[in-house]
């Protein structure tokens, strides 16, 4: 049985940029093989010849060039039950995968997964990271940093030597590196003492338990010296993703649409 997707948010508007259609105003189904599980995670190569799809249940991970209606690759990478999530490295040289899961009965917890990195060309593993928070390619396709508990660790590309680490307090679920590879954002719990240094705060113990439990905030350190730059004078619902946006001169925030109380 032929399982197809139907590439409408994801995949569409990779092929509107390319063809000068609207998004949304063409689209078609496409087979990907002889197989019956779903597909979980799709990503457009740089240039935007490629479509990088996983899927469930440990299928084959597909190269698929789109123009062409051909899967020019499969690789054996991954292998997680319900797929991965895919992301393509600034050049394409690399593929980030990071496990997802079926049921998550706690989506405002913190919960360390799987990532893999493989050679874009080969399906060669590059490194696999295990229980991690978040792991991130630098632009220039270079070092990944990954982050795990409260630690920061930096990898050289392609070997997947470590190259060094350091600590973060309360560091939480998100890390991003900026363009030029020389800053490190990490969202990070307020601490007691943190929160104190603000005079709303400052007095109020109930809101200032409120901040210690539901908020967080961003810092950014120096990616060579490890040191602490400045702290974002902000404070934030649970953090998912930090990306580094105009040439690092601005910051994307993913977070929960309201805050989760308990």
């Amino acid at each position: 049985m032929k399982k197809c997707i139907l590439f409408l948010l994801f995949f569409i508007s990779a092929i509107a940029m390319v063809s000068g259609q609207t998004a949304g105003s063409k689209f078609e189904r496409i087979s990907l093989g002889e197989n019956h599980y779903t597909n979980s995670g799709i990503a457009v190569s740089p240039d935007g010849k490629y479509a990088a799809v996983s899927g469930t249940k440990h299928y084959p991970f597909f190269i698929y060039d789109w123009q062409n209606n051909t899967i020019v690759k499969e690789f054996n990478v991954g292998n997680w039950f319900a797929g991965s999530s895919v992301d393509y490295s600034q050049n394409g040289s690399y593929i980030l995968l990071q496990q997802l899961h079926y049921v998550d009965f706690a989506p405002n917890k913190d919960r360390e997964t799987n990532f893999e990195i493989i050679d874009a060309n080969s399906g060669r593993t590059v490194k696999r990271f295990g229980d991690h928070h978040s792991v991130k390619i630098s632009a220039d396709e270079s070092k990944a940093i990954a982050l795990s508990g409260d630690v920061i660790s930096i990898w050289d590309l392609p070997a997947g030597k470590k190259a060094g680490s350091f600590t973060v307090p309360e560091a939480a679920n998100s890390i991003s590196i900026s363009p030029d590879g020389r800053h490190i954002a990490v969202s990070h719990r307020v601490s007691d003492n943190m929160a104190k240094q603000y005079p709303r705060l400052k007095n109020d113990r109930k809101a200032r338990k409120h901040t210690t439990k539901y908020k967080q905030m961003i810092s950014v350190y120096d990616a060579e010296s490890y040191e602490k730059l400045f702290t974002i004078d902000s404070f934030f619902d649970i953090i998912y993703r930090l990306e580094y946006i105009q040439e690092g001169k601005g910051m994307l925030c993913l977070r929960p649409a309201s805050s989760q109380r308990e």
